[in-house]
């Protein structure tokens, strides 16, 4: 038999024979190898390792076959989680959007809902108020312009409406006057004011208990709503004035429909030019007196005087006229806030969106506000808290 020598054996090969034995491969018994008395060494021949190397190897190839399916198995999980966990957050996206569609789709179920119950009471009230307007004579209004040469036809409009939805009209009828004389009634000075489109809704409102702005004045709903309550406040008409409020009220801050600057100017000038301040007028720093700082002076900003006009409708007071304000408390508080209730809501509009009109091309603006001081004063006391006004609008504004 072939003769073979582990490491630790080959260099006592050349010693005595008594050291180094020799027995047979204990893997396939036909390879000598060495045995060493101290170490008692015994290695398989060279086919058995050989052998079992090939077996170490297809056993480690095994494993890594294994480890690799294992891994793709892992991938392939690892993206079936990632794709569920999409899947789940689109599917938690698509509800929050369809529980939030649902609430919009109640909301305006119920708006809608609500709007059927408001038309079915307005056809029932307008119903009433026919039967018993018919129920009673007429009253020819005439609100064509005392110019115009051309034969418009009057407004016959019943007594019953006017009666109970007018103080004016009440007061004049109750009245034996010219008018119920005649049967007639002027209002011409309407068309003049350009207050004429604004009767058209105020006929409805007495027979129909409300009133809806035409398609051709959407654009400038703002200053027909504004008209309406011009005219609301002249005929007395205590439901009509807070309906034509409210009205103003939503296209200004809950319509979706952008509200047009030049309506919002031109509603400014309709609001001040028809309506009057409720606030006293308080006398200027006069000429007189100016380095004086005893009781006597007239460096009084707030003196309590009442409010004077002229045949122009033109506010003035004493100081206007270059008279001495003497004797007028310099210490007096905040000066009050205008409560006309339309001027407010005009006012406390235009400065909540004051930034739109700050831009260069702004001259109709400041135009207002020079020919109209008192809505400039208006906008002045709106800001900042310190001058007792709390004002909180939304901005809505384009």
């Amino acid at each position: 038999m072939p003769i073979q020598l582990c490491d630790p054996c080959r260099n006592l090969y050349d010693r005595p024979p008594s050291i180094v034995a020799f027995a047979p491969c204990l893997g396939c018994n036909r390879t000598i190898v060495c045995t060493t008395t101290k170490s008692h060494c015994v290695q398989p021949c060279n086919i058995c390792q050989t052998g079992a190397q090939e077996k170490e190897l297809q056993l480690l190839n095994s494993h890594r076959l294994q480890t690799e399916e294992l891994t793709k198995k892992y991938s392939r999980l690892k993206r079936a989680k990632a794709k569920l966990e999409s899947d789940n957050a689109r599917l938690k996206s698509e509800n929050a959007q369809l529980q939030s569609e649902k609430v919009h789709l109640e909301n305006e179920t119920s708006r809608l809902e609500s709007r059927v119950w408001g038309l079915e009471a307005r056809c029932k009230q307008a119903s009433w108020n026919i039967r018993k307007a018919v129920q009673s004579k007429t009253l020819d209004v005439d609100i064509s312009p005392a110019t115009d040469d051309s034969s418009n036809p009057c407004l016959s409009l019943h007594l019953n409406s006017l009666r109970d939805n007018s103080e004016y009209f009440a007061g004049l009828l109750n009245f034996a006057g010219l008018e119920v004389a005649t049967n007639k009634v002027d209002l011409s000075d309407l068309a003049t004011e350009g207050l004429a489109p604004a009767f058209d809704y105020f006929v409805e409102f007495i027979y129909l208990g409300d009133y809806t702005v035409l398609e051709e004045h959407k654009a400038f709903a703002c200053v027909a709503h504004a008209m309406v309550y011009i005219l609301a406040d002249r005929f007395l008409s205590a439901r009509l004035k807070p309906m034509a409020l409210e009205k103003l009220r939503e296209v200004l801050y809950d319509s979706s429909v952008p509200v047009l600057e030049m309506a919002v100017l031109n509603m400014v000038y309709v609001t001040y030019t028809n309506t009057y301040s409720n606030q006293p007028q308080f006398s200027a720093i006069s000429n007189t007196n100016l380095l004086n700082v005893g009781t006597s002076s007239g460096g009084a900003l707030y003196g309590g005087q009442s409010e004077e006009r002229n045949e122009n409708g033109v506010a003035h007071t004493d100081a206007s006229r270059g008279d001495s304000c003497s004797g007028q408390n310099v210490n007096a508080e905040i000066p009050p806030t205008e409560t006309n209730p339309l001027r407010l809501l005009v006012s406390r509009y235009i400065d909540a969106n004051l930034e739109c009109y700050k831009g260069e091309k702004t001259g109709l603006f400041r135009s207002l506000l020079v020919e109209f001081p008192e809505f400039a004063r208006d906008l002045v006391f709106h800001k900042g808290p310190g001058l007792g006004v709390d004002v909180e609008v939304p901005q809505v504004l384009k």
